[in-house]
């Protein structure tokens, strides 16, 4: 009691909780095209599940042969030189179509000889080698579907002097150019041009 009024309850926030509906309604029952097995269709069926079923399998990888192409069953026709440089390059065309423009530079900047069906292919670090080795079955399976020669193979080695013939400095990449085109020195000496260190 306060101030002489009287307690007046104030009434308190109850929580209930939905009753849960217990009477029927009419619906449509749809029924699921769920097939009906008979006993007699169960006779010899075993269940994913069991132990029979484990050994079922397993007797089942036994006897499923697995299909051998024989090798000299393959074509091996020959080819020319310029056929293969152009599969070749047509091989990493399609490699910076679908963006792997490392893959793509490893084999371009690559010395590549041919010696008879065997690809000489020498690379400029042990990193560009195992890039090789991973995308070695894809070039592969190219070249002898382009070539249709399936006696193909890659032997690949290492050689540290190729990445001596990367072009790192601006000079560098001027000396190469000026090889290529002389005029580019009388173009520079005309217009006062300097290279940028």
């Amino acid at each position: 009691m306060v101030n002489g009024e009287e307690p007046t309850e104030t009434p308190e926030a109850t929580l209930t909780t939905p009753q849960p509906n217990y009477t029927t309604t009419a619906t449509q029952q749809t029924t699921p095209n769920i097939p009906i097995i008979t006993k007699e269709e169960r006779i010899g069926a075993v269940s994913g599940f069991s132990i029979k079923s484990v050994h079922l399998k397993n007797e089942h990888q036994k006897t499923v042969k697995e299909v051998v192409i024989d090798p000299n069953s393959l074509p091996k026709e020959s080819f020319t030189k310029e056929a293969f440089e152009q599969s070749w390059e047509q091989y990493i065309s399609d490699l910076l179509a679908k963006g792997e423009r490392i893959q793509a530079s490893i084999l371009k900047i690559a010395n590549l000889e041919l010696d008879g069906t065997v690809i000489n292919l020498q690379v400029a670090s042990n990193a560009a080698k195992i890039d090789v080795l991973e995308m070695e079955s894809k070039l592969l399976g190219y070249l002898h579907k382009a070539l249709r020669n399936y006696d193909i193979s890659l032997q690949l080695s290492v050689n540290e002097e190729i990445s001596k013939k990367i072009l790192v400095t601006p000079e560098e990449k001027y000396n190469k150019l000026l090889e290529e085109n002389p005029l580019l020195q009388d173009f520079r000496t005309a217009f006062g041009l300097q290279l940028k260190a």
